[in-house]
């Protein structure tokens, strides 16, 4: 009788995840809405390919890292090299004619020559095959590579006889090497523990490395990478596993890694924004808002625009911007500084040389500033108090603690400070800022029954009749007043609230 095979078992998706389909499904959604100058949808379309490849990617990603926490990443495949060191060495070439032109001479090999090339007795015996086989110069060590890659297989991944299979010496060396970094890969899982203890222990990453070095007789390459067992190794950036142009030493990265390379977002370039020297508070609106737009020149109108992101900075109180040129030339520098150069050059050809160091706008994202606005809010209402009150403190005293609920903001609508293991400076593609001094958000709405509350929090004031609120002399609302989305309210000068005595005495039983 057969045994029953086990029931093929399928992991849930856990949220904020989505697989390809709910993901390509929102995303065509979304495509459909926001470009609207986009009109083929249809799979055949290159932009629904690049769409669907990059989501494919985005799925996959979940998948692998969802059954473990990013905090448990670890040392894992451990002592990976770069793949100049690889003992199966020359690398294939990178150019795609090249490639083709290799795969096109590997498929006219006869099957004598290919046979003649994994029996050779010495590399130089198998170049001298596949050249007089008609394949190039250029491509000859890598046609070699190519065919005795099965053999190295056999002996590396299935344990076959290394001496029945015939393997040259340098290939012997270079899994001997390999076999001797998987070993000490694993003696550094075994003692993960002890590892992580010493480096906590240690002042700074140096003395950390030595200290596993030590332990382990690893060399300095390998402490490095065993560095990675630790989630937050100390004074360590992310550059200390990558190379001068960004490749990962280690695989997989490490946590600190992935923190720096996760997708730029409308929050960290308001996060960049509040770095900038002379900016009180920054966020980002999703549209364009009147100021300056992303290749410097002005922008006079408010539109919605897909894909639109403005930075709404607060100035500083000592930031000369009393002119329309200042206010302007206020904005570009913002932009220049949170952004990147590309206000002042708009159209400059991208160079490789381009430095790490400096912020730059990502590809197709449009980013402007805006400077944020004051909306004067004028309040009208009748105010009770008794008859031993008087009215003008009474009146001064409510508008006080008005002007400072508006200057405070509502504290359902503070951002709770970011919390986690690691270092702030580590979240996200920029180091993060200080944080964002209190106060009221931009055009969130003013709620009239807050204000209620703050007028009678005073022990005087009996009650509040007819309250209602307008800006800059438009229409009274009498539950919410809607702010534009670049505008924070102020106590507009008069106002229109008027204190009353009453009169009637209170008594039990009325």
């Amino acid at each position: 009788m057969t045994a029953a095979l086990p029931r093929l078992r399928i992991d849930s998706v856990r949220a904020p995840d989505r697989d390809f389909e709910t993901l390509r499904e929102q995303a065509m959604d979304l495509l459909a809405v926001t470009s609207s100058s986009w009109t083929d949808h249809n799979i055949s379309d290159p932009g629904v390919t690049l769409t669907e490849a990059t989501l494919w990617a985005l799925a996959d990603l979940h998948v692998r890292t969802q059954a473990t926490a990013v905090r448990d990443w670890s040392f894992d495949a451990g002592m990976w090299r770069s793949f100049l060191d690889r003992h199966w060495a020359p690398p294939l070439p990178f150019d795609p004619a090249q490639l083709g032109q290799l795969a096109d001479a590997i498929a006219g090999l006869p099957a004598a020559a290919v046979h003649a090339v994994r029996t050779a007795a010495t590399r130089a015996d198998a170049a001298r095959t596949v050249l007089d086989a008609g394949v190039g110069a250029a491509l000859a060590a890598a046609c070699v590579r190519l065919l005795r890659m099965p053999l190295l297989l056999e002996v590396g991944l299935d344990g076959a006889d290394a001496a029945a299979i015939g393997l040259w010496e340098d290939e012997l060396e270079g899994l001997a090497r390999r076999r001797e970094r998987r070993e000490r890969a694993a003696q550094v899982r075994d003692r993960a523990a002890e590892l992580r203890a010493v480096i906590e222990g240690s002042a700074t990453a140096t003395v950390a490395e030595t200290a596993i070095a030590g332990l382990l007789a690893l060399d300095p390459d390998e402490a490095r990478a065993a560095l990675a067992v630790h989630p937050n190794p100390p004074t360590v950036r992310p550059e200390r596993w990558e190379t001068s142009v960004g490749r990962t030493k280690i695989w997989p990265p490490h946590p600190l890694q992935a923190r720096t390379v996760e997708p730029v977002t409308a929050q960290d370039y308001a996060r960049v924004a509040r770095t900038v020297p002379g900016v009180a508070r920054a966020w980002a609106v999703p549209e364009v808002l009147p100021g300056i737009g992303w290749d410097g020149r002005p922008v006079a109108d408010r539109v919605a625009r897909g894909g639109a992101v403005t930075l709404l900075v607060d100035a500083a109180p000592d930031v000369k911007i009393g002119t329309q040129a200042q206010q302007q030339s206020f904005l570009r520098f913002v932009l220049r500084r949170a952004i990147g150069p590309e206000v002042a050059a708009p159209y400059a050809e991208l160079q490789h040389d381009l430095t790490r160091r400096v912020p730059r706008r990502t590809i197709c994202d449009e980013v402007g500033a805006a400077l944020l606005r004051r909306c004067p809010v004028t309040l009208r209402g009748v105010i009770y108090v008794p008859i031993s009150a008087r009215r003008e403190d009474v009146l001064a005293g409510a508008l006080a603690r008005i002007a400072d609920h508006l200057q405070r903001g509502r504290s359902e609508s503070v951002e709770p400070a970011p919390a986690g293991e690691f270092p702030r400076d580590i979240d996200g593609p920029w180091p993060l800022p200080p944080p964002m001094p209190a106060g009221w958000r931009p055009g969130e709405a003013v709620r009239i029954p807050e204000i209620v509350q703050a007028i009678t929090r005073a022990p005087e004031v009996l009650g509040v009749e007819d309250l209602a609120a307008s800006v800059a002399g438009g229409s009274w609302y009498a539950d919410e007043l809607a702010l534009d989305p670049d505008c924070v309210p102020v106590l507009a000068d008069p106002q229109c609230l008027v204190v009353r005595l009453e009169l009637r005495e209170d008594c039990d039983g009325c």
